[in-house]
């Protein structure tokens, strides 16, 4: 494609080539004007390609004179965004422009094809002025994961430059070239590790001159874009062509094999650290004296042979005589066990923390975890198995008023149990949780009312774990947040926990809750035959791990009785209780019992026992 900027027709900037020929060229009209024509004239307008895609003018950019014609100037701000680019890192494609800087940039976006810098990791391609210089990327996540040349020599200010960059398809730095005002240009290797594609990011079409959180090319100048689907470095041979045709394919090929393979984002140190200054009243601009990687004095000492990385920094907070990893552990876990920690400001353990209420509990199980290994099973054991923590929750009203949130520990742990745990305790009580240990995110059924509609996974995926829940930083799980599990915009050491009309809403109306109940009523009913005191007893074990007593079990009784006579009358409503969910009803069930064994199933599902840690 060539985009000459020489015309503007409603903000458009027509291209004057069009980059493949049309299939089927239209047959001309027969006019006044086409009477005369001769029929090879005739024949050469058939011929003629459509006229070719258009870029368009945004914002205040400007048309000035240029090199070859009319130039754009841009504002920075706006960009120009043209219809073409979608190249992988396999293609071998050629940009070539003429440009002119007033001034030395020491960032500015020529042309790019990615939808942002720092947000997107600029995935995708861009030519940049960088220090003055021209540098020419590739890039799938930047900066681990990229090809990136920079020229040696400036761009010379205030004159026309033409720039060509090319791409060889080889996905290496060696296979990128630019070349100024016709010349091969010395380059300087910035990264070399290309192993992913470079297309996803969100937008796939070149835009010039801006883009988002980045710095434009204010008042650059760019005219003559040309854009090419091969690489004007190689000589045009015909018998160079279907070598190079069975080239690309290859490298296609190994390219999807690649881009198939699942990652993990991994960190690696940089060459040599970045230096760090102490920023007066925290303003980035005001640098007072340079500062080095040092541990607190008042902790233990960084040992003599680790290195001053993150490497070392896990070492030194791993040693056994560091004051503070295994107690914080310590405390976590005990939170996690009793609802409030040892420590109550888990968050801080500094001045503004509160002290802790057993320092020598703390002290002991913290020595402990350090010789056992850091074993976190046997601290969690240790604890569970203790007579602290396996008192009964229930005290007398007088030891309640005078230590309402149990800091004596003359009672077992009472509060609701976590998002994740009651979800899962729902599927375990029903027999339809899958215990399967790994792989793959899944997608639950509350994700379809998600700020982002997904539907829910297929199979008994969507029965695993919440673990494995799908959990997108800016659009969590609903049901998950109704119940405190926090956002993972930010990190937290303790959860809120509060109480609401929508947590009972969710037990009593969510697909997977319901559907619990429904998979739960229809195996009591087979296990016990239709005998309902043997029902409403399995359903107290496999919901409450206990047995029911002789008023709940007349209460239980009533329950069922009145929901069944509601569902002989009302057939319907039995029929859509009992399409809830993915999973089959057993029809050897008729439908008024199987839907009244969900009721009470349900019943009991929301307990307060079942959600309620005692």
């Amino acid at each position: 494609a060539h985009f000459t900027f020489d015309e503007l027709k409603g903000n458009k900037l027509p291209d004057s080539l069009h980059p493949a020929p049309p299939p089927a060229p239209p047959q001309p009209k027969v006019t006044a004007d086409t009477k005369d024509k001769t029929p090879a004239q005739k024949k050469k307008d058939a011929k003629a390609p459509p006229p070719g895609p258009e870029a368009i003018l945004k914002g205040e950019n400007k048309l000035v004179p240029g090199k070859l014609g009319n130039a754009i100037q841009f504002t920075g701000d706006d960009a120009v965004d043209t219809p073409l680019g979608n190249f992988q890192r396999h293609d071998p494609f050629s940009i070539s422009l003429w440009l002119q800087t007033p001034d030395e940039k020491e960032r500015a976006v020529v042309l790019h094809r990615s939808h942002a810098w720092t947000d997107a990791a600029s995935r995708g391609y861009e030519l940049l002025i960088e220090e003055g210089r021209i540098k020419w990327s590739l890039i799938h996540f930047w900066p681990g994961n990229a090809i990136s040349i920079r020229t040696q020599s400036k761009v010379p200010l205030n004159e026309w430059t033409q720039v060509i960059v090319t791409n060889d398809g080889s996905s290496r730095a060696s296979g990128l070239k630019i070349y100024v005002n016709g010349k091969l240009a010395p380059v300087d290797i910035i990264k070399d590790h290309l192993t992913k594609n470079i297309t996803g990011g969100g937008h796939d079409n070149i835009s010039l001159g801006e883009r988002m959180r980045d710095r434009g090319f204010k008042n650059g100048l760019v005219d003559d874009l040309r854009i090419f689907n091969r690489d004007l470095s190689l000589p045009l041979d015909a018998k160079l062509a279907p070598l190079l045709a069975e080239l690309k394919t290859a490298r296609a090929e190994v390219t999807a094999l690649a881009d198939a393979q699942k990652e993990i984002m991994v960190m690696q140190e940089l060459p040599q650290p970045k230096k760090a200054y102490i920023l007066e009243r925290g303003e980035y601009d005001k640098r007072a004296e340079e500062v080095g990687p040092v541990t607190p004095a008042f902790l233990s000492p960084f040992p003599k042979n680790a290195p001053k990385n993150r490497l070392g920094y896990a070492q030194w907070l791993t040693a056994p005589d560091h004051p503070l990893t295994a107690r914080v552990t310590v405390n976590r876990l005990w939170q996690s066990l009793f609802g409030r920690g040892l420590v109550k400001t888990a968050e801080d353990f500094g001045s503004q923390g509160e002290r802790p209420l057993y320092p020598e509990l703390l002290d002991h199980l913290a020595l402990k975890f350090i010789q056992s290994g850091w074993n976190v099973k046997a601290l969690i054991q240790e604890i569970v198995s203790s007579r602290v923590y396996l008192q009964r929750s229930i005290a007398d009203a007088k030891t309640m008023a005078d230590d309402p949130e149990n800091q004596w520990l003359a009672r077992g742990p009472h509060f609701r149990l976590p998002a994740e745990m009651i979800r899962d305790n729902a599927l375990a009580a029903s027999g339809l949780l899958k215990l399967t240990m790994g792989g793959a995110p899944v997608y639950p059924y509350e994700m379809t009312e998600a700020f982002k509609p997904m539907g829910p996974s297929a199979g008994d995926a969507v029965y695993r774990r919440s673990l494995y829940t799908n959990w997108r930083r800016t659009s969590p799980p609903p049901a998950m947040v109704a119940f405190d599990a926090p956002r993972r915009a930010v990190c937290i050491s303790k959860r809120e926990r509060t109480d609401s009309p929508l947590q009972a809403l969710i037990l009593l109306n969510g697909v997977q809750y319901v559907e619990a109940a429904r998979v739960l009523g229809e195996k009591l009913h087979l296990e016990a035959k239709g005998n309902l005191p043997q029902m409403i007893e399995q359903a107290f074990l496999r919901c409450l791990s206990r047995k029911p007593d002789a008023k709940e079990i007349q209460i239980c009784t009533q329950l069922y009785q009145e929901q069944l006579t509601h569902f002989k009358a009302h057939p319907r409503e039995a029929e859509e209780l009992l399409k809830t969910g993915n999973a089959k009803r057993d029809a050897a069930i008729p439908l008024p019992e199987a839907a009244a064994a969900a009721v009470l199933a349900q019943a009991l599902l929301n307990h307060d026992a079942c959600v309620v840690k005692r």
